[in-house]
């Protein structure tokens, strides 16, 4: 438990030095700018999240030309250095900010503070000192808890079966053609499992870490955690659902935070994406807009306002998660909406910015080359097991027919039909079977999402009917018509693209989860996001308020508002106010009814994982990891020799794949079908 906690501090202390000089270059580059001045949680997290990026493309990179081990690691120690010594201004700043912070504890803090030229009483800086070491109590408590669980349990299925042997092959190899002849779970290539694998830190340690997912999951809840505060003074609350999402979904898998699996360290991506997405999309242009006054006498600066960049990196992030799990490829969607920015609004001078344009498309491929380049050596293919993507024929090439066996698996697995045979079902076959399969809480989870549609037909039309009274055209105005729709079209996604980039990125990434492998952990965020996205707009619509007396006066129309609506300048309301009240009473009480329905729908779930956790807690607490964490799980091991070079296989009669023997495959008839290239293990597999 105490290692797990020195694990976090050192990953996040290397991810955030080298993500804050990254940022800090890259800013420099587009904006001519520093990247925007954030309080210091949000911008530790936002330096740290670019880090575990930046050190997973590296890792990727490294392994492919050698092993992650010790020599991969003093270089990133360097690097790190190197990152450090450019960004120091901005690092002395993040420690400045975390002193002010941290003021109130501080024996010289005053407990009278000045207002309006007097003095508050002496609870007010005691209140500040109090909620202060409320929160610090809360962040302690939520890292032992996280280190807890982390520390020790049972690891993930998958975990034994391939991911712990994958992370030794990172260790040992870097990289192997055709590895996947040896197991077909080794082509499930996913950079999280390089992440994972540089912090192992097995060369210098008597045993191995497996602390990331653990780490992502406490920096992740720390963060959505204190972003709740205030939340009862922010009219805007599509960040505070996301919010929500993530700690349930970390609620929801706290139990596997020992297990370095794909699925948790992909979904925590994708939570923290949307989250940071929401919170760009609901701040003000005018935070993230400004120009630095050096910006134009910059030589490297693109024009590229602050606001873009931001989007712009999210968009990069969205296709560096595609390479931690293949079935996110939906998450590039995100890339429109800053790619239109950057054609329509990237700079003063000329509408489009090809510069910058293409710069974000370099380092969106960049981070994801590594990804398509170590498919194409572990499996012969550029994605696996996407066998309709045929482009090279090598002899380390997993053969077709053990592909097409492979994904018909996952998908009659996924929709639990448990019989290859069935794969060709239709939607109207398999869905009763898979329906039937689920547990009561997980069809609640849907009805959930169910619910939440009609919620958001409900937002969409009652702001569409407070457009048409309270902005109808005054006496015989007339409502200017757009030139074309397309220019219609172009004017809403400039206006609103940031929104609709958020639900088009959440429901087609359900749709391709619900047609393709429906298993409820593989869609499990992108659930708990869309019912507390939807409670959250109608929330939002619910707090608007009405104009101020003053503004009313002010109004140059000249004419009485009623209460409770917002009306325009020059305009009046439409006639017929009894009727429009009418079906506005309606239509708030049916989205009340639909926002009691959703929640109600998500209780299940959460009862269900919190009597889990609580059972954990029964039959994990009393085990010796105080200090150092369970170690990976060995099963029983036998191994055969091919010309001099040992190679595992798992004899017992679990599926147990050995972390401590390598190369090792769980199961014993791929092993039988699989052959050297060559006379050394380093040359590679292919199938006989």
């Amino acid at each position: 438990m105490i290692a797990a906690i020195l694990s976090f501090a050192y990953i996040a202390l290397l991810c955030f030095v080298s993500g804050i000089g990254f940022r800090k270059a890259f800013f420099r580059l587009l904006s001519g700018t520093s990247a925007p001045a954030l309080p210091f949680l949000p911008s530790f997290v936002r330096n740290t999240m670019t880090g575990v990026v930046l050190l997973t493309v590296y890792a990727e990179y490294f392994s492919l030309f050698y092993k992650v081990g010790m020599l991969c690691h003093l270089l990133l120690l360097a690097l790190c250095a190197l990152s450090g010594w450019y960004a120091r201004r901005e690092i002395r700043e993040t420690i400045r900010e975390l002193s002010r912070a941290l003021r109130p504890l501080s024996p010289s803090f005053p407990l009278r503070r000045g207002v309006h030229g007097g003095d508050c009483t002496r609870e007010t800086g005691g209140a500040s000192r109090f909620r202060l070491l409320l929160w610090l109590f809360v962040s302690s408590a939520l890292l032992l808890i996280v280190a807890f669980y982390t520390s020790r349990g049972a690891f993930h299925t998958d975990t034994n079966i391939y991911h712990a042997q994958a992370i030794r092959l990172y260790e040992e190899y870097g990289m192997v053609k055709g590895i996947g002849n040896l197991q077909l779970h080794f082509a499930y290539n996913s950079s999280y499992l390089a992440f994972c694998a540089l912090f192992t830190l097995s060369w210098l340690l008597p045993f191995s870490l497996h602390t990331t997912t653990g780490f992502l999951t406490f920096l992740l809840c720390l963060y959505a955690l204190l972003g709740l505060r205030g939340i009862h003074r922010r009219s805007a609350h599509l960040a505070d659902a996301v919010r929500l999402a993530l700690l349930l979904y970390a609620f929801t898998n706290i139990t596997g935070a020992m297990s370095p699996a794909t699925d948790y360290g992909t979904m925590y991506l994708v939570l923290y994406l949307l989250l940071a997405w929401a919170e760009l999309t609901g701040r003000p242009a005018a935070q993230t807009a400004h120009r630095s006054p050096a910006a134009s006498a910059s030589r490297l600066s693109l024009s590229c306002p602050v606001r873009i960049t931001e989007y712009g990196l999210l968009a990069v992030l969205s296709l560096f998660i595609v390479s931690m799990k293949f079935s996110a490829a939906v998450l590039v969607l995100f890339a429109l909406y800053p790619l239109y920015l950057l054609i329509t609004q990237g700079s003063a001078r000329q509408k489009s910015n090809p510069a910058a344009i293409a710069l974000f498309l370099m380092t969106g491929f960049l981070s994801f080359l590594p990804f398509l380049i170590r498919n194409y050596y572990i499996s012969g293919w550029l994605f696996y097991p996407f066998e309709s993507i045929d482009l090279f024929d090598v002899e380390w090439k997993i053969p077709v027919a053990y592909s097409l066996v492979d994904s018909t698996q996952i998908k009659v697995w996924g929709r639990s039909l448990e019989d290859v045979s069935k794969a060709d079902w239709g939607f109207l076959q398999w869905f009763p079977v898979w329906w039937r399969a689920q547990e009561m809480y997980a069809r609640l989870l849907l009805f959930s999402a169910f619910f939440a549609t009609l919620l958001l037909g409900v937002v969409l039309l009652y702001r569409r009917l407070r457009r048409r009274t309270d902005h109808a055209p005054a006496q015989s105005v007339t409502m200017s018509i757009p030139a074309s729709v397309p220019s219609a079209a172009s004017a809403v996604f400039a206006e609103h693209g940031g929104i609709l980039s958020f639900y088009a990125v959440l429901y087609c990434s359900l749709a391709l989860w619900f047609f393709t492998a429906p298993f409820i952990r593989y869609g499990l965020a992108f659930l708990l996001v869309l019912p507390l996205a939807a409670v959250a707009s109608f929330l939002s619509l619910l707090q608007e308020r009405a104009p101020s007396p003053r503004q009313s006066a002010a109004c140059p129309s000249g004419q009485m508002q009623e209460p409770g609506r917002t009306q325009m300048p020059g305009r009046t309301q439409a006639r017929g106010g009894r009727h429009t009240g009418a079906f506005d009473f309606l239509l708030r009480l049916g989205g009340c009814a639909l926002c009691l329905l959703a929640l109600l729908s998500l209780w299940p779930h959460i009862a269900h994982y919190a009597g889990d956790n609580l059972k954990f807690i029964r039959e994990y607490g009393s085990d010796s990891y105080w200090i150092l964490p369970k170690p990976f799980d060995d099963g029983e091991t036998a191994s055969v020799d091919w010309n001099g070079n040992t190679i595992y296989y798992n004899a017992g009669d679990t599926e147990i794949n050995s972390y401590y023997n390598t190369p090792s495959t769980c199961y014993l008839f791929m092993l039988e079908r699989t052959e050297l290239i060559g006379e050394t293990i380093q040359e590679g597999f292919r199938a006989k």
